[in-house]
């Protein structure tokens, strides 16, 4: 086993290997990965994480093509003028296609096409911030290209700002790009809000629906900053599905493979008598979204504080002590301040 040498930073981890120094950022789909695998000392999974390059054969499809381990997009329609103006690209999905690549993904197609759809997107600022969103959470990517993503509606399915827009399976609602705002800077705005599924779920609450969409890479417009790249604003999207009983997110790959039936019961996949987990019906809807959330964020590796918590919990009243008796009562533990109090900035933790 070669062993390396590596620093572990917070937002980063530098490692030397082979002559060769690899960084990587916290934004990296392996970033966990990475730091476990030094923590126990695996370093030969270390440096398989961290070379990219390796073991991914050149590989072209439609405008995009793989050469020497990175990913182009081919503005060129001419052979000889390809490598010329080729257009590197990165992002947490090009990281997701190289890994699945290397691993020897037989189709690959979903990735690409999404990718291809993104580069259509007529503005920059609205690339960059979809690979914010995307990178909150691995949300599947279907066959077309297309991102599944998650809405909380009311009971009539109707749209909870204005309560005009009908989110039934089936319906496809559209506007104009130019009438969805496109600052990232303001939270509450004009345009159709699409979340991961831990923000869908808290707007859902108790007495509305949770519904599975999907938009075009292209329709994307906007990720409000406000909510830790949990949602985004889009021109257009499809709804295809509802989740009902025991609302849990889709566990599936970021990509679906060609058999995925969209019309498939998504409450199936959720059987009660197979879910070790359970659903706690004696929980009220507010502890669970505060429990998702927080469970979202352990996996992350960080221990969010009550003040966190408290953003995330849009349209409820909720105080900073209201916040960690509910947390309390759900068996995490909240830290003291100064060694004697637990205030907004306490953070939340698995244990002592």
């Amino acid at each position: 086993m070669q062993k390396v040498a590596y620093n572990l930073g917070e937002n980063a981890i530098t490692i030397f290997a082979d002559g060769q120094v690899h960084t990587v950022r916290k934004d990296n789909m392996n970033f966990m990965q990475v730091r476990q695998a030094l923590l126990d000392g695996e370093y030969d999974k270390v440096i398989k994480l961290v070379d990219t390059k390796s073991a991914v054969e050149d590989y072209s499809y439609g405008n995009i093509f793989i050469k020497d381990g990175e990913v182009y997009y081919n503005h060129a329609q001419s052979e000889e003028l390809q490598e010329k103006t080729a257009e590197k690209l990165h992002g947490v999905v090009v990281d997701k296609l190289l890994s699945l690549m290397r691993e020897g993904i037989k189709d690959p197609t979903p990735f690409f096409n999404f990718i291809e759809k993104l580069l259509n997107n007529p503005s920059h600022h609205s690339v960059n911030q979809l690979y914010n969103f995307l990178n909150y959470k691995e949300l599947p990517i279907d066959p077309d290209g297309y991102v599944i993503g998650y809405k909380g509606v009311r009971d009539d399915y109707k749209d909870r700002h204005s309560g005009k827009f009908d989110n039934s399976v089936g319906r496809v609602l559209e506007m104009k790009r130019r009438n969805v705002d496109d600052d990232p800077n303001v939270g509450c705005s004009y345009g159709f809000h699409v979340g991961s599924f831990d923000y869908a779920d808290n707007w859902a609450n108790h007495d509305g629906r949770l519904m599975v969409v999907r938009f075009n890479p292209h329709d994307a417009v906007s990720v409000p900053n406000d909510c830790e790249y949990q949602k985004l604003r889009v021109c257009k999207y499809e709804v295809i599905g509802e989740i009902t009983d025991g609302r849990k997110e889709w566990k599936k790959p970021v990509y679906v493979d060609e058999d995925y039936d969209y019309d498939y019961d998504w409450n199936e996949e959720y059987d009660e008598e197979d879910d070790s987990e359970g659903w706690d019906e004696e929980l009220s809807a507010d502890a669970l979204a505060i429990r998702n959330y927080i469970e979202n964020r352990h996996a992350e590796g960080i221990n969010p504080t009550v003040k966190q918590v408290q953003s995330r919990m849009k349209g409820v009243s909720l105080s900073s002590q209201d916040i960690i008796e509910i947390v309390e009562d759900l068996g995490f533990y909240v830290e003291n301040i100064d060694g004697h109090k637990k205030t907004s900035r306490s953070e939340i933790s698995l244990n002592f």
